[in-house]
């Protein structure tokens, strides 16, 4: 199980959002983009930012996501 820098004094929530934020300001991904890609649900990022729920194996799903695109980004970098 990952443990995240963001969850002391979080809720699972704010601290996955935390997670979501800093992923599109460091990969350069807008929040659309974002949704579109790990889930084909462009307002996602939107209604988290609102203060939506979500499940956690979608909170899975999303850290996956991010996990293996920056994997793949790395990958090519190397291989460029």
């Amino acid at each position: 199980m990952e443990v995240s820098k963001y969850q002391y004094g979080m809720t699972t929530r704010e601290a996955l959002l935390a997670e979501i934020e800093d992923f599109l300001m460091t990969e350069s991904v807008s929040a659309s983009e974002f949704g579109r890609s790990a889930l084909n649900d462009t307002s996602l990022v939107m209604r988290l930012r609102s203060g939506a729920d979500l499940r956690l194996s979608t909170a899975d799903k999303l850290r996956a996501f991010m996990r293996e695109f920056r994997m793949h980004r790395k990958t090519r970098r190397t291989n460029a």
